[in-house]
């Protein structure tokens, strides 16, 4: 059996220090053509800025030792308004700022991106594999997948986050935008940080885990569990539950905003 008129494209690193596209045609089953293809040996920049494209970066089953498939960033910024898909055994790593107009995705479960630099999301983000930065600014979507993991710094949401696997920080999340919850959202390695909300809503269906979950402005709705110490501001409003049900809180509630109930009929 043939297969024909097949195409994939796939990004490497090439001895020069450029991320370039590779285009490669399946031809049959066992018979595979790459379009020149060079020697690759250490992660570089990737380009080019500002991305228009789309970039791949995949590991290379025919050199399975090499830094194939990985990339870096340490310009500010570094521009996205096209495709950057992180597929298996890929990695960016981040030590700048990316400007994300486009769509960067981890998508496969060993597929990482990390650093210590910047990500300001305005079209979408989201994450089968692993997604990490010092500092996430969104004024997109970023979706974390069941089996995705985004483990950020300091997290600024007035877009909307939307998780169905793990979300942790090591600094405050303040949100304005929507935060959906449906996993594990936690701080990490810190006991002062705070979940702030100022405006927006905040839905949880899942676990939320901090120090100070202060719900200033906008709603809180869900049927999930807040873990640690919750405030509710004379600005905001609590729904619990969901036509209706239960919002679990471990810790103490101080209330001076409006809470809503609703029976079952």
């Amino acid at each position: 059996m043939e297969i024909e008129n097949v195409t994939f494209k796939l990004a490497v690193i090439t001895k020069t220090g450029e991320c370039m596209l590779r285009i490669a045609t399946l031809i049959g089953v066992t018979s595979i053509v790459f379009v020149s293809v060079v020697p690759f040996a250490n992660a570089a920049q990737i380009s080019p800025n500002p991305n228009y494209g789309d970039i791949y970066l995949t590991w290379c089953p025919w050199d399975p030792d090499s830094s194939c498939g990985t990339a870096e960033n340490y310009l500010d910024p570094f521009e996205n308004y096209g495709l950057i898909v992180i597929g298996e055994g890929g990695q960016l790593s981040n030590y700048g700022a990316i400007n994300n107009y486009g769509v960067i995705g981890a998508s496969y479960h060993n597929s990482d991106y990390s650093g210590n630099g910047s990500l300001n999301n305005f079209g979408m983000i989201y994450a089968t594999g692993s997604i990490g930065d010092r500092y996430l600014n969104n004024f997109g979507v970023a979706e974390i997948h069941v089996e995705g993991r985004m483990n950020f710094g300091t997290i600024d949401n007035s877009g909307t986050i939307g998780s169905s696997g793990i979300l942790i920080n090591s600094g405050t999340f303040t949100n304005t935008g929507f935060f959906e919850n449906a996993g594990y959202t936690n701080f990490e390695d810190n006991p002062g940080l705070k979940y702030i909300q100022t405006d927006g809503q905040t839905s949880n269906y899942g676990q939320i885990v901090f120090s100070s979950i202060e719900i200033l402005g906008g709603s809180l709705s869900g049927r999930g569990t807040l873990v640690g110490d919750v405030n509710i501001g004379s600005s905001a409003t609590v729904m619990p539950g969901s036509s209706p049900g239960t919002l679990h809180i471990d810790g103490d509630l101080h209330s001076n905003g409006n809470l809503f109930l609703k029976s079952q009929d």
